[in-house]
């Protein structure tokens, strides 16, 4: 008799623990999946051409940050937090990166990722030189 009451309470055990992961999961689900809508970052419009003074607008202090890289615009707010140096790429937000972004200590993969955050181009009488090599529009 004390064995059945054994398996019957591990029944019961197993069970309720069941449902409870159950529950858990799906709520987790749910959770991600509202979080992931919300820090899904926006498809950015593309518009321009933009003059060097409009951008100065989105410096650090901005709820926006971009950067202009080579007479191009890009909108990196969303993409500070995976920076791999951290927030230091804001420290150029509203103004022009060129310089720091053709260091070294950047890969080539960079250019890449750094096109999903293309915003626009700085007006052609404002165009400075570009860096040799940059990898940008090739």
């Amino acid at each position: 008799m004390d064995n059945q009451i054994m398996i019957g309470s591990c029944i019961a055990l197993i069970a309720i623990l069941g449902v409870v992961f159950l529950s858990n999961g799906k709520k987790n689900n749910e959770t991600n999946n509202n979080n992931n809508n919300n820090t899904e970052p926006k498809k950015l419009e593309i518009g321009g051409p933009y003059k060097r003074e409009e951008i100065k607008k989105y410096g650090k202090d901005n709820d926006r940050q971009w950067i202009i890289i080579d007479n191009k615009v890009y909108d990196v707010t969303d993409y500070v937090s995976l920076h791999p140096g951290g927030d230091v790429i804001i420290n150029n937000a509203g103004g022009d990166a060129s310089e720091n972004a053709h260091g070294e200590h950047h890969p080539p993969s960079m250019w890449d990722v750094l096109e999903e955050y293309y915003v626009g181009d700085i007006v052609e009488a404002e165009h400075r030189e570009v860096v040799e090599g940059s990898g940008l529009g090739k």
